[in-house]
């Protein structure tokens, strides 16, 4: 099942809503499990090769978003995924990437066997223009207003991750860019 969300969570003072897609692969399952939340792009996926069409003074999204089908995954943040699904926890996917990619985004899960694994994607609405932090904080409140348990959340974004710790409570945040050098320490 494939619904849009808007502003599930964001500061009405802003006069900005943020708004999401949920792909929901379990449609219609109960499951009380805890969740652990993976970021997609420079966290699972290596986007180093397409990065640099988001870094400049003039960024093409739907160039860096096009490309992604084309990316390797990050195989320490694949086997923190993997660990997790195997003790039972939901996974879900939270990314900026555009809704329009929808489908490349699902081929890419496909292609590198963690589609099975996977509970919902939440995914950026194309009409979305919030910044990484009030999208991510608006999907992690969707996600506790429907009753999960978030226990989880990886992501490479220092200014998401410091929103999640001012967030977290009893939730584990993980600074994707500490795995990929090595250093495992849940922050």
């Amino acid at each position: 099942m494939i619904s849009t969300f808007v502003g599930v969570g964001v500061d009405p003072t802003k006069n900005t809503a943020a708004s999401f897609t949920l792909v929901d692969f379990k449609s219609g399952e109960t499951d009380t499990s805890p969740v652990f939340v993976f970021d997609l792009d420079g966290t699972l996926s290596n986007s180093d090769k397409r990065i640099y069409h988001v870094n400049g003074q003039y960024k093409d999204f739907d160039k860096f978003n096009a490309l992604a089908i084309e990316d390797q995954p990050h195989a320490k943040i694949v086997m923190k995924l993997i660990e997790a699904f195997e003790m039972g926890a939901q996974i879900w996917i939270a990314t900026g990437r555009s809704d329009r990619h929808v489908l490349d985004t699902i081929r890419w899960l496909h292609m590198h066997s963690l589609l099975p694994m996977i509970t919902g994607l939440l995914m950026r609405n194309h009409h979305s223009h919030v910044s990484a932090v009030e999208l991510k904080m608006s999907m992690l409140n969707f996600l506790v207003q429907s009753g999960l348990v978030v226990v989880s959340w990886t992501d490479d974004d220092d200014k998401v991750l410091s929103a999640l710790r001012e967030f977290s409570g009893k939730m584990d945040v993980v600074d994707a860019g500490l795995i990929l050098k090595n250093i495992h320490i849940i922050l």
